[in-house]
Order: C-alpha cells, then structure tokens, then sequence
C-alpha cells in the first residue's frame, strides 16, 4: 500500500507544497528569485528523468534496509555545497516489501516530514 494513490497524487503534492510554502512565509523565509529556476525542459529526480514526453528510468537507487536524507545549500556548478541537515532512518519490516518505486517516494516524504516539518 502506498501512502497516495495515482488519482489523487497531485492533489496531494499540490497541498504539501501550499503547506511548505506557508511554512517558510510563517518563519519569514525568503526565495532569492536567482536561486529559483521554472519553466525545465526536464527534471531528473530520484533516478528519473521527467519530460513533456513521459517519464524515464535513469537508474533506481532505493535501499532495501534504510531511508536517508540531506539537505545542502549552495553553488553545485562551484561545488561548494554545505551540509545543512542530515537524516537516516530504518525501514520497518513492511516497508521492507515495498517496490522500489514506493521506497523513493517514502524516501521523499519522509525525508520532507523529518527535514522540512521537523517530524
């Protein structure tokens, strides 16, 4: 069982993101608009490349004992990028028997439920 369904992932997202964003606004956090980028051709994330086309493999990188997280901040082009926040957690044995694809999304929200919300 995946915690969202394909009909209603969207919708889903669409509220996490409405919720983060409130966050940063309550916390008076601001969005530098050059460090912002919209409008990508494409999108890879999670061994996925996202395209208008659809969606393709890249690679699959979902462990089969843990879950792991970072949060880094600065310049990749100028490789220095700095360790803000780190997280590592252990699967429990049901999530253990998830596809690869339901680990990477665990992954994510789990890693925006410890990281971002501080759960």
């Amino acid at each position: 069982m995946v915690p969202y369904g394909l009909r209603t992932s969207r919708a889903n997202f669409q509220i996490m993101m409405d919720t983060v964003l409130a966050r940063f606004r309550e916390a008076n956090l601001m969005m530098k608009s050059s460090k912002r980028s919209f409008d990508y051709e494409s999108v890879t994330a999670l061994g996925y490349e996202v395209r208008k086309e659809g969606v393709k493999s890249s690679r699959t990188v979902a462990s089969r004992e843990a879950l792991g997280a970072s949060l880094m901040q600065g310049e990749k082009k100028l490789r220095e990028m700095h360790l803000i926040v780190k997280a590592l957690g252990k699967l429990s044995d049901l999530e253990k028997k998830y596809s690869a694809t339901e680990r990477e999304c665990l992954g994510v929200l789990w890693a925006l439920k410890y990281i971002i919300f501080g759960e």
